[in-house]
C-alpha cells in the first residue's frame, strides 16, 4: 500500500509511504525518481515511518516515526547519506506538514489526550519541544503553509463539520477566512499561491484566492470526482509545480489488479477533461 505522496520541489522526485505487507506495522519511506524511472528505499527502521515531507531545499526527509516507542519526528539526507536524526520527544503522535519560508520554523500536527489534534510549530534552532500554533476543542489538522511562507490552511470541526480555513502565519490572530462552502479538508496551495485546492463532497476543488495586500477567495469548482484512495488522516495527493497535473493513488481493479499494490496515477490534462465532461453553453 502507498499513501502520503509529497512531490520534491522541484517536481522530479515522489516520496512516499510504502507498507508491502497488508497489515503490517512496519511501514518505509521511498523515493521515486519521476525522471529516470527509477526507486530506492530511504528509511530501513523496522517500525512505522510515514508522513514524508522535503525540506524546501530537496535536501532532506522529515517523517514521523514510532522507533522510539511513540509517533515523533526524524530526518535524514534525501539522497540516501547520513543516517536519521530525532528531531522531537515526547508523548504526543506528531506528523509534520510544512516549513516557514525561511524554513526556520517546522509546521506539523499533534495529537494530546486532551484536545485531540490540533497545529503546532516546531523550531529547527535545536529544541526538540514543540508549541501550540492552534489548538482549540476542535479538532485541527492538514496544515498547508502558502508559498510565500504568509498563510495557513488547515482544516478544523469548528463550523460541526470538517472545513478549510486560512490564517494569517504565524500571527494567526490577525485574521480568519472559511475557504470551503459544503464541507472540506486535506487543503493544498498552487506553487504560484494563487489557488487552493482541497476534497470536498463532490470532488476535487479548485478555490482561486488572493493573498496580496490581505487575504481573499472566490467560489469552489469542482475539478474532477474523487476515485482515489484516501487514508484518514494522511496526505492523499500533490500538485504538480504547474498547477496542471495531480498526483494520487488509485486501487487496481480485480479486472486490471497483479499485485497487491495500489499503482500512482499522474492526472494530466484535466482542464480539457472538465471541458469535455461540462461543456460551455
Amino acid at each position: 500500500m502507498f499513501y502520503a505522496p509529497r512531490l520534491s520541489p522541484d517536481g522530479k522526485q515522489l516520496v512516499i509511504t510504502r507498507i508491502d505487507e497488508p497489515g503490517s506495522a512496519n511501514g518505509e519511506i521511498w523515493i521515486y525518481d519521476l525522471i529516470a524511472n527509477t526507486e530506492r528505499q530511504l528509511t530501513f527502521d523496522p517500525a512505522l515511518d510515514g508522513y514524508p515531507i522535503w525540506t524546501r531545499d530537496g535536501q532532506k526527509i522529515v517523517f514521523t516515526s514510532s522507533r522510539a516507542g511513540g509517533r515523533n519526528l526524524f530526518w535524514r539526507p534525501a539522497d540516501g547519506s547520513g543516517r536519521d536524526e530525532r528531531l522531537t520527544t515526547g508523548a504526543n503522535v506528531q506528523s509534520p506538514w510544512g516549513w516557514s519560508r525561511d524554513e526556520t520554523t517546522l509546521v506539523l500536527a499533534e495529537r494530546s489526550a486532551n484536545t485531540d489534534w490540533d497545529i503546532a510549530v516546531l523550531s529547527m534552532s535545536g529544541n526538540s519541544s514543540t508549541s501550540p500554533l492552534i489548538q482549540t476543542r476542535y479538532l485541527e489538522t492538514f496544515p498547508a503553509v502558502s508559498p510565500d511562507g504568509r498563510w495557513i490552511a488547515y482544516h478544523s470541526t469548528e463550523a460541526g463539520r470538517q472545513e478549510v480555513y486560512v490564517r494569517p502565519f504565524p500571527n494567526i490572530n490577525d485574521g480568519k477566512w472559511r475557504v470551503s462552502r459544503e464541507g472540506g479538508g486535506e487543503a493544498v496551495w498552487s506553487r504560484d499561491g494563487r489557488e487552493l485546492f482541497y476534497i470536498g463532497g463532490m470532488g476535487l476543488m479548485a478555490v482561486p484566492v488572493t493573498t496580496e495586500p490581505t487575504f481573499s477567495s472566490g467560489a469552489p469548482e469542482v475539478l474532477f470526482p474523487w476515485r482515489y484512495v484516501d487514508v484518514p488522516g494522511t496526505p492523499s495527493y500533490d500538485v504538480a509545480r504547474d498547477g496542471r497535473r495531480f498526483l494520487m493513488v488509485k486501487e487496481l481493479t480485480p479486472a486490471d489488479q497483479t499485485s497487491a499494490r495500489p499503482e500512482l496515477i499522474v492526472v494530466l490534462n484535466w482542464l480539457d477533461e472538465l471541458k469535455r465532461l461540462v461543456p460551455s453553453q
